[in-house]
């Protein structure tokens, strides 16, 4: 699940980097 979760934060970070 963790795993899961940090994908989701990379492609977060990528898709709208602050």
């Amino acid at each position: 699940m963790a795993r899961m979760l940090m994908s989701a934060s990379r492609l977060s970070s990528l898709l709208h980097p602050r």
